[in-house]
């Protein structure tokens, strides 16, 4: 309704259909009659966005034959298959807590499905079993992203499709945690916004976190958006995930 009654203000005040939505903590959505003006339109976002960004996310691989001993140890610890995140800018978030803020809460929904609603921070990896009950006293979830302080970012996963799924959203995290600190900081959802992912979804809609199910319910939400934004006729639409969102010295470059 918020972006309804917007979107019609803005055509009032501009005689102009909305072709740039922007969903805060869900991503970017545009409109036009082709594919190709959809193109046009991307670039023109992206490229005003590279104008600002004053620090690019280094997610080289950074694997260490220490971290690597350090995943052995916490597999051992908590009874799961642990991975370490390859991403060398993990280790700016596990200085201490502090540093770790912009990852202790999801940015989008998509960081919610792939790697939990809340990581676990471990001060002292010896102690990560007890920190892991008393995290489960309070959550009803176990959460995939393990940030131990000193050492390093780890993915708590036993199934490898889901720990990839979750490596690639974790290292859009952190893109969007370096890049946000262009733009005034991160900005993560809300505990009450999380609430409804994690809650609903999990049980109505989301069946596993690789099936068809979800993949059927973005499609709904990118119909639906669509719809939202053309009033009657469904336009060209497409979803920038995040993972399109790669600046100038970012691992791969950008595309999208």
């Amino acid at each position: 309704r918020i972006c309804f009654e917007k979107m019609n203000a803005y055509k009032e005040e501009t005689g102009k259909d909305v072709q740039v939505l922007l969903l805060q903590n869900h991503g970017i959505f545009v409109a036009a009659d082709t594919v190709e003006e959809i193109g046009v339109l991307f670039d023109s976002v992206i490229e005003k966005l590279e104008k600002q960004v004053k620090r690019t996310a280094d997610v080289s691989n950074a694997v260490t034959p220490e971290k690597e001993q350090a995943a052995e140890k916490l597999s051992r610890l908590l009874g799961h298959r642990v991975e370490v995140v390859p991403a060398a800018e993990a280790d700016n978030f596990v200085k201490d807590k502090t540093a770790a803020a912009p990852l202790l809460k999801p940015f989008t929904p998509d960081h919610i499905v792939y790697c939990g609603p809340y990581p676990l921070f471990v001060e002292n990896i010896d102690e990560a079993k007890s920190a892991l009950d008393a995290f489960m006293a309070e959550n009803d979830k176990e959460p995939r992203l393990i940030l131990v302080q000193g050492v390093g970012a780890f993915i708590m996963e036993d199934d490898k499709g889901k720990a990839a799924k979750a490596q690639l959203l974790v290292k859009d995290a952190i893109k969007l945690a370096v890049y946000a600190e262009s733009f005034g900081g991160p900005l993560q959802m809300t505990d009450e916004i999380t609430y409804f992912p994690v809650h609903f979804w999990d049980k109505y809609l989301i069946k596993n976190y690789s099936g068809q199910s979800y993949v059927t319910n973005v499609g709904v939400l990118i119909h639906f958006t669509a719809n939202l934004i053309s009033g009657t006729q469904t336009p060209a639409v497409r979803l920038l995930q995040p993972e399109h969102l790669q600046f100038p010295g970012s691992a791969g470059g950008r595309s999208g």
